[in-house]
């Protein structure tokens, strides 16, 4: 019989590949959703009435929604981590997401998560409006691009309003073909519509615009949907799966002092320096790993700093000796 349990990182990233799919598959339908619901007339009217609170009031519609399915990620992590102590022999392990410490992670992540999006994309919002009176677009245009910028960053935005301005200038101006041909996200069934446009000097239709610059948008909430999947996603199941282990130290299913865990880096060229030198560094349960920016306990560590957990890819496996 083998002298401990072993409870490998690749359960650990089942579970992230899993929700960090769920989570931008979640978010990019809260978006569409969002934009379906705005009437454009009815904004148009709100943002020339002085009405912008109001107008923004809407956009913390999103990110409610997406706090609370990234806490279903975090109670789903710890009751998998509860079950696959049971199943494995190491002891009867339940997860109680009503546990007082549990709830009161789920809510403030749940707060700061509505925090910083929510401020987020007012700035990317404020952007758009602030943009559209500076060019003098009328209210409805105003309007648009206020709900265009839904579910991106600022800089995402001004990315989009740099790309709309390239399409203006197609026909006209050759650095307007050169811009509007040169963006990775752009849609390439355009192409030969933009360069028709250029060889006959002729300016593009709004109409074909507004289509470009629509997928153009997608596209980016959709690269969004990824970076917010990932990195939500593994905070809490990580976070989930710690707490599991600790209600089971709690309830005496395990002893802490019998638990290895061990940082496992993906090594594929893109990794982070400081997590490479993580990789294959063991740690106690409540034991942290240092790095350059201070101390992390787990990849996706809410408490630890942000260059060290946004888009990370690193997991952590648990060796269970037996008693």
């Amino acid at each position: 019989m083998a002298a401990y349990h072993n409870d490998p990182a690749e359960r650990i990233d089942a579970l992230l590949a899993k929700e960090d799919a769920r989570i931008a598959n979640i978010f990019r339908v809260l978006v569409e959703q969002l934009k379906g619901e705005i009437d454009l007339d009815e904004l148009a009217d709100m943002l020339e009435g002085g009405r912008q609170e109001e107008a923004f009031e809407r956009l913390q519609t999103v990110a409610e929604r997406l706090g609370a399915e990234v806490n279903v990620s975090f109670v789903t992590s710890g009751q998998s981590t509860a079950d696959f102590l049971t199943n494995a022999g190491v002891g009867r392990a339940v997860f109680n997401q009503v546990n007082d410490r549990a709830v009161a992670a789920m809510q403030r992540n749940r707060l700061e998560l509505i925090r910083e999006f929510t401020d987020e994309q007012r700035r990317a919002a404020s952007l758009a409006l602030v943009s559209g009176v500076e060019a003098g677009r009328n209210p409805r245009a105003q309007a648009r691009d206020f709900r265009d910028s839904i579910g991106l960053t600022e800089r995402q935005w001004a990315a989009v309003a740099n790309y709309r301005a390239a399409l203006g200038r197609v026909g006209s101006d050759e650095s307007g073909q050169l811009d509007a041909l040169n963006r990775a996200l752009r849609d390439k069934r355009g192409d030969a519509q933009i360069r028709r446009a250029v060889k006959e000097a002729r300016p593009l239709a709004p109409e074909k615009i507004d289509w470009l610059v629509e997928r153009y948008t997608a596209r980016y909430v959709k690269h969004r949907s990824e970076v917010i999947g990932r990195t939500e996603a593994l905070r809490a199941v990580h976070q989930g799966n710690h707490e599991a282990y600790r209600q089971a130290v709690a309830d005496g299913v395990i002893d802490a002092e019998l638990l290895e865990r061990t940082w496992e880096t993906r090594v594929d060229g893109r990794q982070r320096d400081s997590h490479l030198i993580l990789n294959q560094q063991k740690r106690g349960l409540e034991e942290p790993w240092q790095t350059k920016h201070g101390p992390i306990l787990y990849p996706g560590d809410p408490e630890a700093a942000a260059a060290e957990v946004i888009q990370c890819r690193c997991a952590v496996s648990t060796r269970i000796r037996r008693r």
